[in-house]
């Protein structure tokens, strides 16, 4: 929703705050106060829009449709969808979010 009404904010992301993201966040549901204070809004902007820019609308429609849970995780689905493994998808992913 962010992206659509183009809500981003400039501030710059802390690197622990990516690793964070990366390692809690990514694959599954986390706490939501430490989300909010790991600059999570900020940093799933970005991951939303570069997967706008280098995704297709069906690929994009798969994503949306993965069930994220607080206790599995979600990457075998998601690795799938964007046709990469694990470690490949983080390299990219601190790529964007480091700029």
């Amino acid at each position: 929703a962010q992206n659509i009404a183009g809500q981003e904010r400039k501030e710059k992301i802390d690197h622990k705050n990516v690793n964070y993201f990366l390692n809690e966040c990514l694959f599954k549901n986390s706490d939501y106060d430490k989300f909010i204070s790991m600059q999570g809004y900020e940093i799933s902007y970005k991951l939303v829009r570069f997967l706008m820019t280098e995704y297709n609308k069906e690929t994009i429609m798969r994503l949306l449709q993965v069930r994220y849970d607080f206790i599995a995780s979600s990457e075998k689905d998601i690795c799938r969808i964007l046709n990469t493994n694990k470690d490949k998808l983080i390299v990219k992913f601190k790529e964007v979010l480091i700029k």
